[in-house]
């Protein structure tokens, strides 16, 4: 009975030193309260999660999830949130599997971008030929935009007039009338040569009212020979009148 009664103030007296020293009682299972699907593990004395379980212990712990069997496709990345498994998509994708495209991105096979390269719009005019050439186009307001058209060079025997292609084409006369004068038209045709254009002409012109046309003039007179011949053994003052 001494013997046991000794034990019992040994333990007491080393308690009450461990007070004393400023040390607090050892943590035991008992004095601890884990959170839902947590225990108190005897070897550390301190809550875990269960096995298959995840989280704060103390507060409680939720079952794992695993990103296993679930499929983001090539562009996304499975993550775990919350508990929650969930597809992280790459930029420009959107949907559960990350398999639609973003606001503001276009589909183009299975990528989903905001530009891509196509061929010019084919518009020539008659007897023209486009030049092919790659450019640019942007998804806008929910479609892809139309590409630019094509450059574009006449064929062999035409010439450019503007916005077409043709063999002939109005120029303004090189001419002017002479005094007294107007010209009959303001334009006339010149003919593509197949290097260039041909030069044109010089226009038609008429004398105004009044006047007559001497040589490349217009007068109200002009000078002729004489009409008649001078009688025998005489002479013609002149030779023109």
């Amino acid at each position: 009975m001494r013997t046991v009664n000794s034990k019992i103030w040994a333990a007491a007296w080393g308690l009450a030193v461990l007070v004393a020293a400023g040390c607090s009682e050892p943590t035991r299972c008992e004095d601890l309260t884990c959170g839902e699907n947590a225990f108190c593990d005897e070897a550390t004395t301190s809550c875990t999660c269960e096995p298959g379980f995840t989280g704060n212990p103390a507060t409680g712990c939720v079952q794992e999830v695993t990103c296993d069997g679930q499929s983001c496709g090539d562009h996304g990345t499975c993550v775990v949130v919350d508990g929650s498994v969930i597809c992280a998509c790459d930029v420009g994708y959107a949907g559960e599997s990350c398999d639609a495209c973003a606001e503001g991105y276009g589909p183009e096979g299975s990528d989903c971008l905001t530009k891509k390269t196509v061929p010019c719009r084919d518009a020539a005019p008659a007897n023209a030929t486009s030049v092919a050439a790659a450019v640019e186009i942007a998804f806008e307001a929910g479609a892809w935009q139309q590409p630019t058209d094509c450059d574009w060079t006449c064929n062999t025997g035409f010439g450019q007039v503007d916005d077409a292609c043709a063999t002939a084409k109005m120029v303004a006369c090189p001419n002017t009338a002479p005094e007294n004068a107007t010209l009959t038209t303001t334009e006339i045709e010149v003919a593509w040569t197949g290097t260039d254009w041909a030069a044109p002409a010089d226009c038609d012109w008429t004398c105004n009212t009044g006047f007559g046309q001497v040589d490349d003039a217009c007068a109200t007179s002009k000078t002729v020979a004489c009409p008649n011949t001078a009688p025998e053994n005489a002479t013609l003052t002149t030779t023109e009148i």
